[in-house]
């Protein structure tokens, strides 16, 4: 029982690694409400370290049948694990059982879509009817966000259908379903596609203006610049609505930094010189206009070296940080897009022939520039280091693995972007490919790459991307980089690139 209750407190800390250890050596109760709550706890934590989803999928299974009370998550969970192991026949029959048996409930609307989905990108008889069937089912009400992704999956399946006109109709609906500014953006952008496939290219073009005008410099912003490029109508920058307005008050004395917060500043204490700021937050920021209090307060965090809590509200900062930088903007900017470390992210990322923006865009999605944070999967630091990983890097680079060293934001660097340039390197430096292989492995995304032999729209390529994190991820940060690039050096964007291949021979990284 103490085991147990230790593995749940850490499960719920998202320690689930620890959950795990705790478990270790602790037999399986064989009946009752003890065998449905020890399975579930085990299963879940297997499910979050992601190491052995086939073995998570059996144990959630076996938990299912225990009839505990989260016996429904514990189904629904299993079937995702079968789908993450590559089981995806399984998943699909998986879920399809799972929704029959619980209809009127989310997870059967969810299971529903999961199993809709996985047919469609199996090409399975009947998919795309199988997907019309969950828009329209009852259940998928109790997920009107998988319903309007359902929108979208349909309309690619007609793009890649040769159905332009179709697909252009669906993209639309998905467009104007309700959804954020990534999914406006991915909507008007597909249905440029649809329409530049189907012959208009004058009706494409604007859909692909449409996009530049959601949010610059994101993923399908980069996607469409690239696009009307192709199509002889280059833009001149990627901000639609030009220049911050000119105030005449762009300058604004420093705060008034609390005492306390720049003693231990000093003393290299930053966690704790944030608190004091966020303690006395109101009154730091009594002492600006009222416009620009924000703009006080990400000023004092930054002041005692506070990269990540003034990262977390400058990133808010929709208005200033949709307009370029400038005298009224340039503080948001450069507090959502810092660059910490920079002695040694430069050092470093020159020897390795990489970017210093491809650091930091993978340092803001990794860790929001949090050198403690470890992740659900137990990853790291800056970059969010596996100790595996960590481990053949420091036999590789000659430095002694310790406990507790990936904390340490030099050997962290150290470690990560050697991992990033192997990956740049393994797939010729094209970028896409790169920061997919960082979050799911080269191995993964070379499997991807197989499906299609020779070159591949990366569009395309990114929205087939099964895993979701992953997919977002890649649009993350390659839009971030590109923030990061225009922040710098604002006549010399990031170009997107159209296409992707796998590389033509194997690089020495991908020997190792």
């Amino acid at each position: 029982e103490e085991s147990l209750a230790r593995a749940e407190r850490l499960l719920q800390k998202r320690s689930p690694a620890g959950a795990l250890a705790a478990l270790e050596g602790v037999q399986t109760p064989s009946t009752g409400a003890d065998r449905a709550r020890f399975l579930h706890v085990r299963g879940m934590a297997l499910y979050k370290t992601r190491h052995d989803y086939a073995e998570a999928a059996e144990v959630l299974r076996h938990a299912a049948e225990a009839g505990g009370p989260e016996a429904l998550d514990d189904a629904f969970h299993a079937a995702r694990a079968l789908a993450r192991a590559d089981r995806d026949a399984e998943a699909v029959v998986a879920f399809r059982a799972l929704a029959a048996a619980n209809g009127g409930t989310r997870q059967a609307g969810h299971a529903l879509y999961l199993a809709a989905w996985l047919a469609l990108r199996h090409s399975m008889p009947n998919a795309e009817a199988e997907m019309r069937a969950f828009v329209d089912h009852r259940d998928a009400r109790r997920v009107p966000e998988l319903r309007r992704t359902a929108l979208f999956e349909l309309g690619l399946s007609a793009f890649e259908s040769g159905r332009h006109t179709d697909a252009a109709e669906l993209f639309a609906l998905y467009a104007e379903g309700g959804g954020g500014i990534m999914e406006a953006g991915r909507g008007h952008y597909w249905r440029g596609r649809a329409l530049e496939g189907a012959g208009d290219a004058a009706s494409a073009a604007l859909a692909y203006e449409r996009v530049r005008q959601e949010e610059p410099l994101h993923w399908y912003s980069l996607l469409a610049e690239a696009r009307l490029a192709a199509l002889g109508r280059p833009v001149q920058s990627p901000f639609v609505g030009g220049a911050a307005p000119a105030t005449g008050e762009h300058t604004l004395a420093w705060p008034n930094v609390p005492d306390d917060a720049v003693f231990f500043a000093t003393l290299g204490l930053t966690d704790d010189a944030a608190s004091v700021i966020a303690a006395q937050a109101n009154a730091i920021r009594a002492g600006a206009p009222r416009s620009r209090r924000v703009e006080w307060l990400v000023a004092a965090y930054r002041a005692v070296g506070a990269t990540s809590a003034a990262f977390r509200l400058a990133a808010q900062r929709s208005d200033e940080l949709s307009r370029p930088p400038s005298d009224a903007t340039r503080w948001a900017w450069e507090a959502a897009y810092p660059r910490p470390y920079a002695r040694e992210v430069r050092r470093i990322a020159a020897e390795h022939d990489l970017d210093p923006a491809y650091v930091w865009a993978s340092m803001r999605q990794e860790s929001a520039y949090d050198p403690s944070v470890t992740s659900h999967a137990g990853a790291v630091g800056l970059l969010q280091m596996m100790p595996e990983n960590a481990r053949r890097r420091a036999r590789a680079l000659g430095i002694r693995y310790r406990a507790g060293v990936l904390r340490d934001p030099v050997i962290n660097l150290r470690f990560g972007i050697d991992e990033i340039k192997q990956h740049y390197d393994r797939y010729d430096r094209q970028m896409p490919l790169s920061i997919a292989a960082y979050n799911a492995g080269h191995a993964k995304v070379s499997e991807w790459l197989a499906r299609t032999p020779g070159e591949v729209d990366v569009d395309l390529f990114v929205e087939h991307i099964p895993f979701d994190e992953t997919r977002n991820y890649v649009r993350r940060v390659t839009s971030h980089f590109a923030r990061y690039r225009y922040l710098e050096a604002p006549t010399q964007p990031f170009v997107m690139p159209l296409r992707v291949r796998a590389p033509s021979e194997p690089s020495p990284a991908a020997a190792e």
